[in-house]
């Protein structure tokens, strides 16, 4: 039928803006909550690296900033690793955050810094390793509990406004179908009738 057709293809086509115009905001979004969180490890960063200045580039063995070892679902967590691949973690959490190669080569001073992703004692972080005297390196990782439930919260409500903004076109096609196809639909009945009485006389209202 020619108005079911015309209202699927109105739905389909404000279907498509719709979700090409959710997907870029809920992109947008979430890269805008993920800048924030890495400015907030990069401002943890420069505490640590006023409180290294102490020690006038002789930081000692083993030394981990104050407050190190509060890792949680809102807390930070910071350790220094070396460039011979040893690992200054606050006590009894040694092997919480996982090092790899390219630490290593930070502290080294053949590589800058960079963000990665991790999970420690079961909770997804955001991870910044950067340089922190020559020789050693200092990751801090930051929970994000809070981005992925605010992400998911955005994403949720995006999903319900783009299906509410699609039924509402697909009511919006049919109304517009229907009073535009009328005079549409009132010549094809006369031309059924005409077929079938085999009568010319039917006429159509202009």
């Amino acid at each position: 039928m020619l108005r079911t057709r015309f209202t699927f293809a109105v739905a389909g086509a404000v279907a498509a803006v719709t979700l090409a115009i959710t997907a870029v905001a809920f992109m947008v979004v979430r890269a805008d909550l993920q800048n924030q969180l890495r400015q907030e490890l990069t401002n943890q960063a420069a505490t640590v690296h006023r409180e290294a200045r102490h020690y006038d580039g002789n930081i000692p063995t083993g030394w981990v900033p104050p407050h190190s070892d509060r890792f949680g679902s809102s807390s930070p967590y910071t350790q220094v690793v070396t460039a011979q691949g040893a690992v200054w973690a606050p006590a009894g959490d040694l092997g919480l955050l996982a090092t790899h190669t390219a630490a290593y080569q930070v502290a080294a001073g053949q590589r800058g810094s960079y963000y990665g992703a991790a999970t420690l004692d079961g909770v997804r972080a955001m991870v910044l390793t950067t340089p922190l005297a020559p020789g050693l390196a200092v990751q801090l990782a930051v929970p994000l509990n809070t981005v992925d439930s605010e992400v998911a919260s955005v994403g949720a409500t995006l999903a319900l406004l783009s299906a509410i903004g699609v039924g509402l076109a697909a009511l919006a096609g049919w109304a517009v179908a229907r009073g535009g196809l009328a005079p549409v639909s009132r010549l094809a009945a006369v031309a059924e009738q005409v077929t079938a009485t085999g009568d010319p006389a039917g006429r159509v209202e202009v």
